[in-house]
C-alpha cells in the first residue's frame, strides 16, 4: 500500500472513529503536541524516524515518555505509526485528518482580514452572508491587518479574495508601470 493512500485511509478511519467517540479534538491536540515536540527536540525526531531502531524499542520509550500525557487512542495511533514507519508523515496525517473532518462536517474554513476592528454585529453579518453564499457551514476566524488600509480580504480554504484598498492601489501601481 502506498504511504499517501495509507495516510488518507488512516485519516478517514481516525475521523470516523473519534467523531463517534467525541474525542477527535483531544487526539488532534495530542498529535499537535507530539509534532511540536518532534520539531523542538531533534533527538526525539531522530528516534521516531530511525529505521535502525526496532519499533518495539521505540514503543517502549514512547510509552514511558507519554503514557501519562496522551490518551490510549493516541498511544495506539503512535504505535501504528511506529510499526508502519510513518512518523515522517505525521504532519501529512494531521492535514489529511483536518481535510476529512471538514468534508465530513460539510464545513469550509474561512478567514477574514480587516484593516481595522469591526463590531460583533458586522462580523456576524459577514459570517452569515459568507455561509449563505457558499451554501455551507463555515469555520470562521478573523484578524486585523492594518496594512490592508481599508476593505477586507477573505481566504476560503485555499482561495484568496482580496478586496482591500492596499490590493487595489497595488493593481493601479502595476497598471501605471505598464503604461509608462
Amino acid at each position: 500500500m502506498k504511504p499517501d493512500h495509507f495516510i488518507k485511509q488512516l485519516a478517514s478511519v481516525i475521523v470516523e472513529d473519534t467523531s463517534s467517540k467525541g474525542n477527535l479534538s483531544e487526539v488532534m491536540s495530542e498529535l499537535t503536541t507530539l509534532a511540536g515536540l518532534m520539531n523542538t527536540h531533534a533527538d526525539l525526531k531522530q528516534l521516531l524516524i530511525s529505521k535502525r531502531i526496532k519499533s518495539e524499542i521505540k514503543a517502549e520509550i514512547v510509552t514511558e515518555l507519554f503514557k501519562n500525557s496522551f490518551s490510549p487512542y493516541t498511544m495506539g495511533l503512535i504505535q501504528l505509526l511506529l510499526d508502519e514507519q510513518l512518523f515522517m508523515d505525521l504532519s501529512s496525517l494531521m492535514i489529511e485528518i483536518e481535510k476529512v473532518r471538514m468534508k465530513t462536517l460539510n464545513l469550509r474554513k474561512v478567514s477574514a482580514y480587516f484593516a481595522e476592528k469591526i463590531s460583533d454585529e458586522e462580523m456576524n453579518s459577514i459570517k452569515i452572508q459568507i455561509a449563505k453564499a457558499l451554501d455551507m457551514k463555515i469555520e470562521f476566524s478573523s484578524k486585523v491587518q492594518p496594512e490592508l488600509i481599508g476593505g477586507m480580504k477573505l481566504r476560503i480554504d485555499n482561495t484568496v479574495i482580496d478586496g482591500s484598498l492596499a490590493h487595489q492601489l497595488d493593481n493601479i501601481r502595476h497598471l501605471l508601470k505598464k503604461t509608462l
